[in-house]
Formats: C-alpha cells, structure tokens, sequence
C-alpha cells in the first residue's frame, strides 16, 4: 500500500471527506453494508445510512473464524451471525446489480474473492506490514510498531492454517447466497443492492464514534471511497470476544489485501484515517 506522504492533493486530506460523514444514532439497530463506494437505493427497510465493515456482518464472522482457529465454512459464519443477532446486532450482506449473469458471483468484492484477498495477506504481508507501521498509523490506532508486527504474524499464521484446507473455504454466490436462503437467518438480514461500477478514490479508516461515511451522496457527487468503520468492528469484536488489538490490525490487513485484490495492478489507494 502507499504511504500517504506519496499523494498530494485533496484526495489524501482528511478535511476533504470529512463532510460526507454523518452521525448513526443507534448503529446496533442499522444493517451493516460493505466498504463498497458503490451507492445502493434507500427504500422501506434499506436505510440511507449504514455502518461499513467487509462484506457488511461477513467481516464479523471471518474475523471470530480467524480468531478461534475455525474453518470458513458456512455452517461456521452462520454460527457467527446468529450469536450478533441474539446480541441485538443488526445483520446486512450485499449483491450488485450487474453480476447476476455469473452464477458463481454474489457482487460482493469481499465473498467473491475471500481466497485470494487471504492468500494476499499472506504474499502481501510485508508491504501491509509498512502500511500499517506508519507514524501516523501507528498512532490512530494507539499501537506500537512491535505490535502491529506480532499481530501480524498471529494473522498470517491463522490464514496459512485456513488456506492449507482452501477447498474449505466457501464464497462468491455460495456464501452470499447460501445465508440468503438460510432459513434461520433468511428474516434476520438486509441485503444491500448496490448499483454501477466501482470509482474509489481512497481507502478511509473511520474512526470517529457513532458516525459512518455517505455513500450515497458521496457516489452521487463522483467522490466514491472505500469506507472501514473501525470504531463499530472494535464495537462488535469486544462483543464477540476478539482481542481489540489483533481485531484492529486483522481488520486493516483484510481492508488493504482486499483493496489490492480488487485492483489488481492498479496503483493502490492511499490510506486517510478519520478521527477526531
């Protein structure tokens, strides 16, 4: 990833995106969508606003299988969606409007590509490694260079155990698909529509509480971005009992590996953290 010292310019100023964020009044309610910059139609129960992880709860249950050692099976991640909404958590997944033509794809950038967004955890850990070390990083995140870099064996560890028993490891329109027609949890989510093609500008690591970035009007103005609402996965991960610091430095690995798996060989995004 860059480090924000390469990039000049208002795209990589904190100021510039800090308008487009908004305040959620009772996040625990509100259905989580993806990290997406793509806009979804806010209708009847799809709301306007919506706190963002990786694939929406997804990033939840990849995060506790990572945890605990667990395969990614379905039978594993649904577990972990129906222990967040016994908690009172809002679930929410999402499809797009265009990839309904390939039966193995859901639209979800996250689902649809989770074996090699892992396998870039693993080939990309030491360029993740420097992202994440930098000063300014570092310091959002009230981490220690030594401890980002334990994290991140810890995480690199866990992926080489999942992906050494890949054919385990369920995704695309099986994943997204699968929990949509599952009886027990079919009532229970919101499934995000999102509409177009991806145009982000920069990947935004929010960490100011009880806010989320708007995606809708944001993408409506051309200014899409890729959105990481940190402060609600460590709000979550406390819940589902995850370590606050491997939650952390998990969440930004899987943010930067699935931001460079999308792009392939495009130039990767800067990294702006938005806080107080």
């Amino acid at each position: 990833m860059c480090p924000l010292k390469d990039h000049k310019g208002k795209y990589s100023s904190p100021e510039f995106w800090r308008g487009y964020y908004k305040t959620l009044v009772e996040p625990k309610s509100v259905n989580p969508d993806c990290v997406d910059g793509r806009a979804w139609e806010a209708t009847g129960s799809i709301p306007e606003l919506a706190p963002q992880a990786l694939g929406g709860s997804l990033h939840f249950a990849v995060l506790k299988c990572l945890a605990d050692k667990n395969p990614l099976d379905l039978k594993n991640i649904k577990v972990v969606l129906e222990e967040l909404s016994e908690k009172g958590f809002a679930l929410g997944l999402h499809i797009d409007d265009h990839s309904k033509h390939d039966p193995e794809k859901s639209g979800c950038g996250f689902a649809d590509n989770l074996p090699a967004i892992l396998k870039n955890i693993v080939n990309l850990k030491d360029d993740i490694t420097t992202t994440l070390t930098q000063p300014q990083i570092l310091e959002a995140l009230r981490l220690t260079e030594e401890e980002v870099k334990k994290q991140m064996g810890s995480l690199v560890e866990r992926t080489q155990t999942l992906l050494a028993k890949i054919q385990e490891i369920v995704y695309g329109e099986n994943l997204i698909g699968g929990l949509q027609k599952d009886s027990d949890l079919r009532e229970k989510l919101v499934v995000y529509e999102l509409k177009g093609d991806h145009a982000e500008k920069i990947a935004l690591v929010n960490l100011q509480e009880k806010t989320t970035f708007d995606t809708i009007k944001a993408d409506k103005e051309g200014n899409q971005a890729f959105n990481l609402d940190l402060w609600y996965i460590l709000r979550i991960s406390e819940s589902l009992k995850i370590d606050r610091n491997f939650t952390k430095v998990s969440s930004l690995a899987l943010y930067l590996a699935t931001e460079r798996t999308l792009r392939k060989d495009k130039t990767p995004l800067p990294v702006v953290i938005i806080k107080y």
